[in-house]
């Protein structure tokens, strides 16, 4: 099933071709020029890295089905609107996923509560309107769907798309790395994504990484969490407006993100989806976190180091892709539409 999906993915990137292309060409975003983390384990091991939210999901018993505590009131809502609530399947800081059924078709969705109590008055005001703007306006076959949004009792459920097959860090951390094949197949789809977000929607991701895409029940990878998403495009001067505001999640940093100064959003997700690629090759993060001063001397060192980073049976078009992506300087950094052109990402694999 899935070979019959790449080979089916590949045929439509192909049909794309140059129309695709010359649709973003010249657009105003062509001149592209966190949360804090717990480390454990040894260095570079993909997923010894995870955010204090996982850390708190990962101590979760997802076997057991655990009942949503739902008040009355919002009760009527869910039974009016025909949502019924089955199992928990994620937890975090601030929120819980929980799997559900719309019973008008069985289908399966997720339900993402948030507690709005627990959260500060900025993250109420700033945050989560970006987040619910974003997911609202996104539409697109690879990123989540965004169904129904109530709010009751000071709670937020927001009702989603359900990705059956977990998310790309777990995938890569049962299976090790892609091959040529399946990376392509999923890095296509993301800069698919990717392309309309910043294009269409004029929006920077700002948080893309692994744990941040999940596959549906037909292994098509899906963009989420929103959550640092922004409109980093300036109207009046017709340029990008540069970010301060230090977010995302550290292996997936860029320099400029680490060394505290202002960033080019846009380029900043263009350089996390290069970490991503890398991930999808390697089943390893490219940088060594044992602390954030080694990392930054390993990104400056480009492209020696990056170049020699790589399973000795990775495509040399791949690697050249990911070099070009992790430049350090981000006004040299590969912009998305050369990304689009890039010989690997346009050539045909055999789906033998």
């Amino acid at each position: 099933m899935l070979a019959r999906q790449i080979k089916a993915n590949q045929e439509a990137h192909c049909r794309r071709g140059k129309s695709s292309r010359h649709h973003h060409r010249g657009h105003r975003c062509r001149n592209y020029d966190q949360k804090d983390l717990i480390f454990q384990g040894e260095k570079n091991e993909l997923l010894t890295i995870e955010s204090e939210k996982n850390k708190r999901k990962s101590s979760l018993d997802r076997s057991k089905a655990i009942d949503l505590e739902i008040d009355a009131k919002t009760n009527a809502v869910f039974n009016r609107k025909n949502y019924k609530v089955i199992e928990r399947i994620n937890q975090g800081a601030f929120s819980q996923v929980y799997r559900g059924e719309y019973l008008v078709d069985h289908r399966s969705i997720a339900i993402k509560v948030m507690d709005l109590n627990k959260l500060s008055q900025m993250f109420r005001v700033k945050y989560i309107p970006r987040e619910l703007k974003a997911l609202i306006e996104c539409r697109h076959k690879n990123v989540v769907q965004i169904y129904d949004i109530i709010r009751s009792n000071n709670r937020l459920f927001i009702f989603m798309e359900f990705c059956s097959n977990g998310d790309l860090a777990s995938y890569i951390k049962r299976n090790g790395p892609c091959n040529d094949q399946l990376a392509r197949f999923w890095f296509q789809q993301l800069i698919d994504a990717l392309m309309h977000i910043h294009f269409e929607l004029r929006m920077a991701h700002r948080d893309i990484k692994l744990d941040n895409v999940l596959l549906d029940n037909k292994f098509n990878a899906k963009l989420t969490d929103f959550g640092f998403a922004k409109d980093s495009w300036n109207e009046s001067k017709n340029q990008v407006e540069l970010s301060g505001t230090i977010c995302g999640t550290e292996p997936y940093m860029c320099p400029q993100l680490m060394q505290r100064t202002q960033y080019d959003s846009y380029s900043a997700d263009i350089w996390a989806m290069g970490v991503v690629l890398y991930c999808f090759l390697n089943a390893k993060f490219p940088f060594t976190w044992t602390n954030s001063a080694t990392a930054l001397n390993e990104m400056q060192n480009y492209p020696k180091y990056i170049s020699s980073v790589f399973d000795e049976k990775v495509n040399e078009e791949a690697i050249d892709l990911v070099v070009k992506m992790l430049n350090p300087d981000e006004k040299s950094r590969i912009t998305l539409e050369s990304i689009n052109e890039h010989p690997w990402l346009c050539k045909e694999s055999s789906t033998n």
